[in-house]
């Protein structure tokens, strides 16, 4: 705390029970230390750890809502102060003077800055599918949270409620000129806080569910949010009403692990169309891993391939599937393979290439 503008004369400043306000509404009381004060300078004075009680929860919620979601506020100190000066060698003491100041707060901006450090879906089992992801929050604050108790968010996509997630014993211990956690220093070397959560997706649109996985499957990034839940947001009533409807947005990368890691042909037959052209009628075996993970589960109904043959090291032909349905057995339990039969339009850049290709087959 900084006192300053003390003019014309220094003075001793008696403990005092201050009432803190917001919005002209008391929501509690601090004790303030005694200090001396020293005419025409700023007196900064350390107040110590101390229980905050709670006085008027309405006006608590108001403020600790507002301190959540704004770039900044004012609180209110008020009481009566009992001040000690000297003048001209003689101590004087007066009692019952008005103090009242309004302080100005950098607060937390609605957590803009929320950065996905680690999202894990190989956990999930047949039955659901379970998310383990870190985020990283920077605080652009000065005040702390050290205890947040549990906290409950909702997960967006596109509007659509994905599923639920659960940050347990989570707290905001970075001020923004504090050192980043070690796990967020690639987002910025301070300020930034790490929190993990758990859950599962369970959507309500299944048609948006598979937008996003589907994008996440494909490396594809995604803008996703964590919405606090109403009407229960946090495991701690102290903020709970504060933190509903909270939203923090940010962006999910898509999965670099692939989803077909190879591809054999079990048979194939070669028909021209003309000279730049052709069909293939194949039996392919798709190799699959399951970024779902080894316990789960992974059933594939079609397959739609876009493919580029090669030979000696030059492009020979791209060739599409176009959708095929894939036929039982089609489930892969974390890593496997399927056989796709499909017939494929076959584009020939090269095609001295593909006959150089098929001589040297037919001759082994």
């Amino acid at each position: 705390l900084t006192v300053s503008n003390v003019v014309p004369l220094g003075c001793h400043l008696d403990e005092m029970l201050v009432t803190v306000m917001y919005g002209n509404r008391a929501f509690g009381s601090v004790h303030l230390p005694a200090m001396d004060v020293e005419a025409f300078k700023d007196n900064h004075l350390h107040v110590p750890d101390q229980v905050f009680r709670v006085t008027d929860n309405d006006a608590w919620n108001d403020f600790a809502g507002g301190l959540l979601r704004n770039q900044t506020l004012k609180w209110r100190l008020r009481s009566k102060a009992s001040i000690t000066a000297k003048l001209l060698g003689m101590s004087m003491t007066f009692h019952g003077l008005p103090f009242d100041k309004e302080i100005d707060l950098t607060a937390f901006n609605g957590m803009q800055d929320v950065y996905i450090e680690a999202f894990d879906l190989s956990h999930s089992t047949p039955k659901e599918l379970l998310i383990r992801m870190s985020v990283c929050i920077r605080n652009p604050s000065d005040i702390v949270i050290t205890e947040l108790g549990d906290l409950y968010f909702g997960i967006y996509f596109k509007g659509a409620y994905m599923g639920n997630v659960t940050a347990s014993g989570a707290h905001i211990d970075k001020a923004r000129s504090d050192a980043s956690d070690k796990q967020c220093m690639r987002f910025g070397q301070s300020g930034h806080n790490a929190m993990d959560m758990v859950g599962t997706l369970h959507p309500a649109d299944h048609n948006v569910a598979d937008e996003l996985i589907s994008l996440y499957f494909s490396g594809q990034k995604a803008e996703v949010s964590a919405r606090a839940l109403s009407p229960h947001a946090d495991s701690l009533p102290l903020f709970d009403k504060a933190l509903q409807g909270l939203n923090l947005k940010t962006s999910l990368d898509g999965d670099q692990t692939p989803l077909v890691t190879g591809l054999d042909f079990v048979s194939a037959m070669l028909t021209p169309v003309d000279n730049d052209h052709a069909t293939m009628q194949m039996l392919a075996k798709v190799h699959l891993q399951d970024p779902l993970g080894a316990d789960s589960s992974l059933q594939i109904f079609n397959v739609d391939m876009d493919v580029n043959m090669s030979y000696a090291g030059s492009l020979v032909s791209s060739a599409r599937t176009g959708p095929v349905a894939v036929p039982p057995p089609n489930t892969v339990v974390g890593k496997g393979s399927l056989q796709v039969p499909a017939t494929v339009a076959l584009t020939l850049p090269e095609a001295s290439l593909v006959v150089q290709g098929v001589a040297s087959s037919a001759s082994r």
